[in-house]
């Protein structure tokens, strides 16, 4: 939604015209099902909100929505310089975001255009969460694990103490 919204306020008008196009041929009424969690799409393009009735039937949403994300993250990554997701302490999600954030991951497309970071406290989860199904399902190639240990009190007093100067 932030990022729709950042897209209408720093986008040239030619720029917004384009995009509006693009989504329109590409994701046509199924636009106005996006709006419901993407709100600020309305900004980039015209949305009838009559569209989003009993005619428009989706045989699997969690698919429906993995497509329409990825269609509305590879048009406006055409469209700018670079773009930045951080899903942060994601661990906490719920199978159908971890299934929504895997297919952006996987989305050819899109990924030499955005970058993702991706936090999660592993000391915080349990072998059998549907985060580590998810982890271990995503291909090793994609990923470039960085561990990060947690700031013991020295570290935290240095931190504080930078800070300070």
């Amino acid at each position: 939604n932030r990022l729709c919204q950042l897209f209408a306020r720093c986008a040239t008008s030619s720029q917004q015209a384009a995009v509006a196009a693009e989504l329109h041929m590409t994701l046509g009424s199924q636009a106005a099902l996006l709006l419901a969690i993407v709100p600020c799409l309305s900004q980039i393009m015209a949305v009838s909100h009559s569209n989003n009735d009993a005619s428009f039937v989706c045989v699997d949403p969690a698919k429906s929505l993995r497509f329409m994300c990825c269609n509305l993250l590879n048009i406006l990554s055409n469209h700018l310089p670079r773009i930045v997701f951080w899903f942060d302490d994601i661990q906490w999600s719920d199978s159908t975001s971890l299934q929504l954030v895997g297919g952006l991951l996987a989305d050819c497309e899109v990924s030499n255009k955005v970058f993702y970071v991706v936090s999660y406290r592993d000391d915080e989860m349990k072998d059998d969460s549907p985060f580590n199904s998810w982890l271990t399902s995503i291909p090793q190639h994609t990923l470039r694990r960085i561990h990060v240990t947690n700031l013991n009190e020295d570290d935290v007093n240095t931190l504080v103490s930078d800070a300070l100067q």
